[in-house]
């Protein structure tokens, strides 16, 4: 008989950032090309229903124009920050480390270490995240690596 050998949990899996993309009034940006996230894979039920209240929001973040009511920018605001609030430890938990970089080329901190790092990204780097964890990213198609 075959012994067959039982991991307890899928090990830490490395993959680069490069399909992260941003935009910007017209123009697409990859701002952490060259930069990976290692991270436990699978999706916790606490950050998947905080990811798709994100996935919710995320549209009308982005119809958002010099027209859109005070009232109504300041209700989005509110909405993002308390799901940002809800899940920056569910998705720090499975981060384990990176080498993302902010605005101005430094080096953020694992979220890992600093789970607030999270308040610091961009609707659409949190939306990245999600489906890293989620094993539905770019850099993961093809490789069987969905959980």
């Amino acid at each position: 008989m075959a012994t067959r050998t039982v991991k307890r949990w899928p090990d830490a899996t490395t993959l680069p950032s490069d399909d992260c993309e941003l935009t910007f009034g017209d123009e697409v940006f990859t701002p952490h090309a060259g930069e990976t996230v290692t991270f436990l894979p699978g999706l916790t039920v606490g950050a998947l229903l905080s990811l798709t209240q994100l996935a919710k929001l995320a549209p009308r973040f982005e119809a958002m124009d010099d027209a859109t009511a005070q009232d109504e920018r300041v209700e989005l605001m509110s909405e993002y920050g308390d799901i940002v609030a809800e899940m920056k430890d569910e998705i720090a938990g499975q981060i384990v480390e990176w080498t993302w970089t902010d605005r101005r080329g430094r080096a953020m901190p694992s979220p890992a270490d600093d789970p607030n790092v999270i308040k610091r990204l961009e609707i659409k780097e949190l939306m990245y995240l999600g489906l890293l964890l989620r094993g539905e990213s770019k850099a993961q198609e093809g490789k069987g690596s969905r959980p």
